[in-house]
């Protein structure tokens, strides 16, 4: 292995994924790395580093200053331009794609009122039944998508 290849990622890795994705589902937010510690029987170093691991194969992202976590796509930990609305509450997406990709994973309907980057003119967007609500608009993606991880925050 390379200093610049990151370090395989472990079952322990795997299994904290897993719970950090099921506890946006439920939460509707990131857990934290004292809650994934407590829940798992682990020090916060040990997740802290798992958490690192994952991030370095794209699995999820970091805060950029911190081990908090920053994005489990399609989820965002922060809020943004893209307010989720369903039945078990709001969920941030990180983009209009992940707007689209949250009704998905939850097999929720959902609304998002949101602004056009270009315009800043409101619009209203939703799935109902697994199909988006307008047929109106087009997403335009400004990075290409083998590009996205060089900074994830911008894409």
């Amino acid at each position: 292995m390379t200093p610049t290849e990151p370090s395989a990622l472990t079952s322990r890795d795997w299994e904290l994924r897993t719970a950090v994705y099921r506890h946006f589902v439920d939460t509707t937010r990131a857990p934290t790395v004292a809650e994934l510690a407590q829940q798992h029987a682990l020090s916060e170093t040990d997740v802290a580093a798992s958490l690192r691991r994952l991030g370095d194969h794209h699995q999820l992202a970091l805060t950029p200053a911190a081990n908090a976590i920053w994005m489990a796509h399609p989820f965002s930990a922060v809020p943004t331009e893209y307010p989720v609305e369903t039945s078990h509450g709001r969920y941030w997406a990180n983009c209009a794609w992940d707007m689209l990709a949250i009704p998905a994973v939850l097999g929720l309907d959902s609304r998002t009122t949101t602004r056009c980057a270009e315009t800043g003119i409101t619009v209203q967007l939703g799935v109902r039944n697994g199909r988006p609500t307008t047929n109106d608009g087009v997403v335009h993606f400004a990075v290409r998508p083998p590009d996205f991880w060089e900074n994830v925050g911008y894409t």
